[in-house]
């Protein structure tokens, strides 16, 4: 279905389902209990997500002075926010499992699954700064195409 995932271009041909999910294939698969997937299909972050993983992320330990500390691993959230980004798991008989993945089933993905994985996040990801982008220009004039300010006042405004 989507074996050029790896390839960047493939990032400006993505289509994604619903506007906010996208399907991955998985060149090895993942095997859970006799099941064995070969499509993840990703869904975009929502704020309680990033919160969740956030928290998730997060360890109380020691400090050299003996004090407690709450330190985040980075690579820690990041694998929690991809986990939580598995809307569903499909096999090649329609199965389906839904998501998100607890850690142990990510720690299952082959290197090559997961980097697609991290390829697909980065479109989606790119998707949104898309939209954001469009959101923020909307409802104005390209630059220098607006008619010059009216001289009369200070903000261009009739006074």
């Amino acid at each position: 279905m989507f074996n050029t995932i790896t390839d960047p271009a493939y990032q400006d041909s993505a289509t994604l389902l619903d506007g906010t999910m996208l399907p991955i294939d998985l060149k090895d698969g993942l095997t859970l209990g006799s099941v064995t997937y070969k499509t993840v299909v990703l869904r975009q972050l929502t704020a309680g997500d990033v919160q969740d993983a956030s928290e998730a992320s997060e360890r109380l330990v020691a400090t050299p002075t003996g004090d407690l500390a709450l330190v985040s691993s980075p690579a820690r959230m990041g694998r929690e926010m991809l986990r939580r980004q598995v809307a569903r798991l499909k096999d090649d008989n329609g199965g389906k499992f839904d998501g998100p993945l607890e850690p142990e089933d990510m720690a299952r993905l082959t290197v090559t699954d997961l980097r697609a994985l991290q390829m697909g996040v980065g479109i989606l990801d790119a998707h949104v700064e898309k939209a954001v982008e469009a959101m923020g220009k909307r409802g104005r004039p390209d630059a220098g195409s607006a008619a010059p300010a009216d001289a009369g006042s200070a903000a261009g405004q009739p006074g």
